[in-house]
């Protein structure tokens, strides 16, 4: 067990009970503050921790009373949502540098249940929220203004195929007799078919988890941000964890370098009215998945069919997950973080980290440490290694370690990991918006005078590039032409004309609408090279009808490669 001095802390009676957090990049709400600039941090309103409802002083004490059930006149305690009655629909910010506490948003059509999670896009500079009372995901702009939603049970199942499923209305009623604090079932949640947890933006689509049976779905983002048509099922967890023996809705998504996926489960609610047990203990753990790649071009990759799992506290079988996960720094063994190993180890949010259940048989056994907070694990320690996990630290929240009989007080956890130097402006060129890692986002340099004709002069424009590393090692631009080109025009050939490059897919690619990028694998390029690309974007459909010719526009361009960008397997 590690022992951290007195941390920063912000009061309920400021936020409330809250439980997503995020951060940003620091970088103000155009984006151009200095680098290095401390991130802010936000945080979102949660029924997670019960639903506390009073009524005004009836016996003369000076306190309200407290409520079980609803009634008319019941107001939410104080510091259950935070300050000047900020409501289920707050998102608070904390300043990065003063620590002050701000209303960054609201939404006023929350009638309790509150917020899921939160999750800052660093391409696009927006945040998410995944809304538990109508299932929809809310994307604010970073001065807190909203700017649409997206409704995946109406849009995302239909996507996919499945039929939509309209929220039903249900709302959390404290006026009514019906609401009990103690059960969950009365807070007014949207169906589980269309109820949205964790949230994580990766390669240029939003990955969120669907219900408490615990769906992982993704929706495709456009260059401008906004959310494409294109949902599609990634994995069913509860079918694929099902050897885990682990269970719960997915509260927390982390994705590493490399584009494996962490998952974070949290365990039923429970709202037991002693504050003593907020989520049901010893049924969630932390897993991952990674993509299994195809032999065949033509045939997509899949994430693998079963996970691999970390044991997450002391006490078999391993699971005392409370949702909540981020990735970290590597330290060395005297405990000092080493900066030059990004993405080594995470930190899982967890309860009764550190009893391993033998003073239940021994009880002349001094009692064990109730170690309710984060447990920080090498991340290739994956079961059965690390069972129990004594390899692991662990980092109590609050200090008090008499109170095993406590479950799912902790929440989500984040880290500010930069890992490498921010990316600054580069002369000429626009300023970079992001790393993480890797991650930066470009627009196209224009061909110099005298040489082929410039990209602006050509029938196909690209709008912007994203680079991000492959598992293998080789660099990807994403290419986002949007409208221009014919119209219509869905499928692309491509060729590299600079020697030593190598392209991938050889083979044409198609585009599911004008909002999505073409994707190429630059093999063997290096930070800071000069790309040329000869294409030719086409309609397929047009393509396939035999005898006849088919318009096809064509373009030369040039891009750069980002220089403090290297990849590696």
């Amino acid at each position: 067990m590690v022992f951290t001095p007195p941390p920063f802390e912000v009061k309920a009676g400021k936020v409330g009970q809250v439980f997503g957090l995020a951060f940003d990049d620091g970088r103000g709400i155009d984006g151009t503050a200095p680098v290095g600039t401390a991130p802010n941090l936000y945080a979102t309103a949660t029924s997670f921790f019960g639903i506390q409802i009073v009524e005004p002083d009836a016996d003369g004490d000076g306190r309200p009373e407290r409520l079980r059930t609803g009634r008319p006149g019941a107001v939410f305690m104080e510091a259950q949502f935070g300050a000047d009655d900020a409501g289920p629909g707050a998102i608070w910010k904390i300043d990065g540098t003063t620590g002050a506490v701000s209303l960054f948003a609201r939404v006023p059509a929350n009638s309790g249940p509150a917020f899921g999670n939160i999750a800052f896009d660093g391409r696009n500079r927006q945040l998410f929220v995944s809304d538990l009372d109508n299932g929809l995901v809310h994307r604010f702009s970073m001065d807190g203004k909203l700017i649409d939603s997206y409704d995946h049970g109406q849009l995302g199942r239909a996507a996919a195929g499945l039929p939509p499923i309209a929220d039903d209305g249900s709302i959390m009623d404290i006026f009514n007799p019906a609401f009990d604090s103690q059960n969950p079932d009365t807070f007014g949640y949207t169906q589980d078919e269309r109820r949205v947890y964790g949230l994580a933006e990766y390669r240029r689509r939003l990955y969120y988890s669907v219900g408490t049976k615990a769906q992982i779905w993704s929706v495709g983002l456009a260059a401008d941000g906004s959310l494409l048509g294109d949902a599609r099922l990634e994995i069913d967890v509860a079918a694929s964890a099902a050897s885990a023996g682990s269970q719960g809705a997915v509260t927390d998504i982390v994705f590493d370098g490399r584009g494996m996926i962490y998952l974070a489960q949290r365990g039923a609610i429970q709202a037991s009215y002693d504050y003593s047990i907020f989520a049901s203990p010893g049924e969630s753990t932390v897993l991952r998945y990674y993509e299994a790649t195809s032999a065949n071009p033509a045939t997509p990759s899949s994430w693998v069919d079963t996970p691999e799992t970390y044991a997450t506290g002391t006490m078999p079988p391993y699971r005392r997950s409370n949702g909540g996960i981020d990735l970290q720094y590597g330290y060395r063994d005297d405990g000092v973080i080493n900066l030059r190993q990004c993405e080594v180890t995470f930190f899982a949010t967890g309860d009764d980290l550190m009893n391993d259940g033998s003073i239940v048989a021994n009880v002349s056994q001094a009692p064990q440490s109730a170690v309710h907070g984060t447990q920080l694990t090498d991340k290739t320690l994956v079961q059965p290694d690390n069972e129990p996990p004594y390899a692991s630290w662990f980092f109590d929240f609050d200090g008090a370690l008499v109170d095993p009989q406590l479950a799912g007080h902790a929440g989500d956890v984040e880290v500010w990991r930069p890992c490498e130097a921010r990316p600054g402006t580069v002369p000429g060129y626009d300023r970079y918006t992001w790393y993480d890692p890797g991650i930066h986002r470009i627009t196209i340099i224009p061909w110099p005078p005298g040489s082929p004709p410039r990209p602006e002069a050509a029938c196909l424009k690209p709008e912007a590039v994203y680079f991000s590393c492959a598992a293998n090692g080789e660099l990807v631009a994403d290419v986002y032409f949007g409208n221009s080109g014919l119209a219509g025009a869905n499928t692309i050939n491509a060729s590299v004309v600079t020697p030593g490059i190598s392209l991938w897919p050889s083979s044409p690619q198609t585009r599911a609408t004008p909002g999505h990028p073409f994707s190429f694998q630059l093999g063997n390029s290096w930070p800071g090279d000069r790309v040329r690309l000869d294409l030719c974007l086409y309609d397929e459909a047009s393509a396939q009808q035999p005898g006849i010719a088919y318009p096809c526009c064509k373009a030369s361009i040039e891009i750069q490669t980002p220089p403090d960008l290297y990849c590696k397997p």
